[in-house]
């Protein structure tokens, strides 16, 4: 079923892949083009070794491997084409893009299967001729007499035993390079015949699961118990390739999941810059309700003066007790001794009565908690503490130090930009103090002016 996933899977997955990026530019979406071109060599490698050990012309295997490193290199130059900002010259070239071998593909892919049924039918068929034959001789060593019956016995054990290494051979290549599950055959020819068959059926199953994204049920047609028994074979390959599909695969709705989360996110925090009060409160919000957890709150850390601590600023669905007081000092609990160590921390041991999640059925102590430092230009400031009755994961917390850089950098903004009134407020005050004062002195000077004005009048007057 190699030869049927060069096809239905290398080529097909290339074909979307380069489509898709050059119609839309996001590199995420090159993620199967660079799994094909991580096992394409494996893929070929271990077809024409399973062909030559049928003693199976490759030369056919050759060209169309050939033919695919041509059509993957002429992907590579549409995909450099659109990141270098040709975008439209890609396109022209997607217009004659396709894979330059597909009859060869068909016909090298034809002649496989028909190598295949061909050793299959020619085992009947030798198998059916020797039965034959010896019932043939048994006649005729009937008729003859004795002696030739002796004779042709001796013929007969020997087609036997002829017919018993040629079935013997055909069930030790199937475990060998197709599928081994440890159960011993008696050399029936039906029996062997029939795994053959059942063998191959598995193999073309297992492949289409896979291509279906149904990696669990793929899994499932290579038990546990048989698995070392099949490292070498075709179906151990072929478990192998849907293992690493589904790894990927994983790991795309992983990145995926953080992207979609960190634009919300960002556009939250873009939506409330100027509004320090609404943005700690609904972005704690959206990270607990994001990350499936029932409780959240943030920590900002504040500097007056001498003195540093951290203050609670916004909360989601915590118990107002658990927070009565809303400042913590540096290094003191979790969340202070987070705040020096400047890292995540993961607990699935909550200490008892750390915290409880209520809900309408009374009180529950969540089963993970974490604890993580926001922060910006290497300076935490702020802590996300959030908990959960599930189990977070190494990617939730790389989703939680990323959306933190983006708030740290708000935070400091905002407490920057208060600063910055606070400021402004004083200056007006002052300014408004020395107005009136100016104004004071003006007064005063007008004042000393008429009385001097006078006094110079009286003078005059009494000379």
């Amino acid at each position: 079923m190699l030869v049927k996933g060069i096809k239905e899977d290398l080529i097909k997955n290339i074909n979307l892949s380069v489509n898709a990026y050059v119609n839309s530019g996001n590199e995420k979406i090159l993620t199967p083009f660079i799994q094909v071109v991580a096992v394409k060599d494996s893929v070929f490698n271990q077809l024409e070794s399973y062909l030559r050990d049928q003693s199976f012309e490759t030369m056919k295997l050759t060209a169309v491997r050939t033919a695919f490193n041509n059509y993957t290199k002429e992907a590579k130059i549409i995909i450099d084409s659109v990141r270098n900002g040709k975008t439209v010259g890609a396109i022209e070239m997607l217009k004659r893009f396709e894979f330059p071998a597909d009859q060869q593909y068909h016909d090298f892919a034809g002649e496989v299967f028909q190598y295949e049924n061909e050793i299959e039918a020619h085992a009947k068929s030798d198998y059916d001729w020797s039965i034959a034959d010896n019932a043939i001789i048994q006649i005729i060593l009937i008729i003859l007499s004795v002696p030739i019956l002796v004779i042709a016995s001796k013929r007969l054990g020997n087609e036997v035993r002829n017919n018993q290494k040629l079935l013997s051979d055909l069930d030790n290549n199937n475990r060998k390079y197709l599928y081994n599950d440890g159960a011993i055959l008696d050399m029936n020819a039906n029996d062997v015949v029939e795994k053959s068959i059942s063998s191959f059926k598995k193999a073309f199953d297992f492949v289409e699961n896979v291509s279906k994204g149904k990696y669990d049920h793929a899994q499932s047609l290579l038990p546990h118990e048989v698995r070392s028994l099949n490292q070498s074979t075709l179906m151990g390959a072929l478990l192998q390739m849907g293992t690493k599909l589904q790894t990927a695969e994983g790991d795309d709705r992983k990145r995926q999941w953080a992207s979609n989360g960190l634009n919300q996110f960002y556009e939250i925090v873009r939506n409330n810059q100027n509004d320090l009060k609404g943005l700690a409160d609904q972005s704690v919000a959206f990270l607990t309700k994001y990350l499936r957890s029932q409780q959240g709150s943030l920590f900002a850390a504040i500097e007056n003066d001498d003195e540093e601590y951290l203050e609670l600023i916004a909360c989601y669905a915590f118990d107002r007790k658990k927070w009565i007081q809303k400042r913590i000092d540096i290094g003191t609990g979790l969340v202070g001794q987070a705040y020096l160590d400047g890292e995540p921390v993961m607990l699935t041991q909550i200490p008892r009565g750390y915290t409880s999640i209520t809900s309408g059925l009374g009180d529950a102590t969540p089963t993970c908690l974490l604890i993580v430092p926001f922060r910006f230009n290497d300076k935490v400031e702020a802590i996300f503490e959030v908990a959960t009755f599930l189990k977070y994961e190494e990617h939730h917390v790389e989703f939680l130090t990323k959306a933190g850089e983006f708030l740290a950098s708000a935070l400091q903004a905002a407490k920057n930009n208060n600063e910055m009134q606070a400021m402004l407020r004083q200056s007006k005050e002052q300014s408004e103090i020395l107005k009136a004062q100016e104004e004071e002195l003006r007064q005063n000077m007008e004042e000393l002016e008429a009385t001097q004005e006078a006094s110079r009048r009286g003078e005059r007057g009494i000379e």
